[in-house]
């Protein structure tokens, strides 16, 4: 099953989510890391954030479903298939707002960029500052909008972001699609230095994992996980661990 028809038996009341594997193996040993807090200013306005949102409205009426994708992590050139992927998703049902939002720093394939810094692409990005833009922006169209219920889909570095919104702002999101997550920010960049052998991943960052923040997303909150099976990028390991919490 897709994650756009994944997302679509959501939006109808039909989801259910799907069981780890018990059988996939996880290499991690548990290591201290340092909490980075978040710094969410309730009063602060959506003007403030400046990020691209690009919105597909489809028979929109009132208490619409509000979804909102979240590419992953393009070191080089533009980024748009998050915004392929909303539109798509709208074509696709009824009564809903599905967004594409063009993380902090970053330029899209139609030449727009979104205020911030983008950094390097190798995990540093996933910060408090950045995760606050983001959440204010998914404020602001929840008070625009007024949804019966807020979908957040993150694939890559979008996943992290949107895992660990969920235990920095417990309340924000309803329901979240993890696609290709990097659960373990230090043990994912000791990868993909041996993957790649880039500089920029040696070494370890100042970072909460969205594996540490587990224990605060609220249980109203859905969350389904997707990974391959085969991803060089993000071994379907660090889902399994992120699931299982077996490490």
């Amino acid at each position: 099953m897709s994650i756009l028809q994944s997302i679509w038996l959501c939006l109808t009341g039909k989801s259910k989510p799907s069981q780890p594997n018990p059988s996939l193996q996880n290499p991690f040993q548990q290591k201290p890391f340092h909490q980075d807090q978040p710094c969410y200013n309730k009063e602060a306005v959506h003007d403030k954030t400046a990020l691209i949102l690009d919105i597909h409205e489809n028979q929109v009426q009132a208490q619409p479903s509000l979804v909102i994708a979240i590419h992953g992590d393009v070191p080089f050139g533009p980024v748009g298939y998050h915004n392929r992927f909303a539109k798509k998703l709208s074509d696709a049902s009824v009564n809903v707002v599905s967004v594409g939002l063009l993380r902090p720093g970053y330029k899209d394939d139609k030449g727009r960029r979104s205020a911030g810094r983008k950094g390097w692409s190798v995990g540093d990005n996933y910060d408090h500052k950045r995760i606050e833009q983001i959440a204010l922006a998914i404020r602001a169209l929840q008070q625009k909008y007024k949804p019966s219920k807020t979908i957040v889909a993150g694939h890559s570095g979008g996943a992290a972001i949107t895992a660990k919104m969920l235990g920095y702002y417990p309340s924000l999101i309803d329901t979240a699609f993890i696609v290709s997550c990097p659960t373990h920010i230090n043990e994912w960049r000791d990868h993909m230095f041996k993957l790649s052998f880039n500089p920029l991943f040696i070494g370890k960052l100042n970072r909460v994992s969205p594996f540490q923040l587990i224990d605060k997303i609220s249980s109203h909150v859905h969350v389904h996980v997707f990974c391959g099976v085969n991803d060089p990028i993000t071994p379907a390991y660090f889902s399994e661990c992120y699931v299982t919490r077996g490490c």
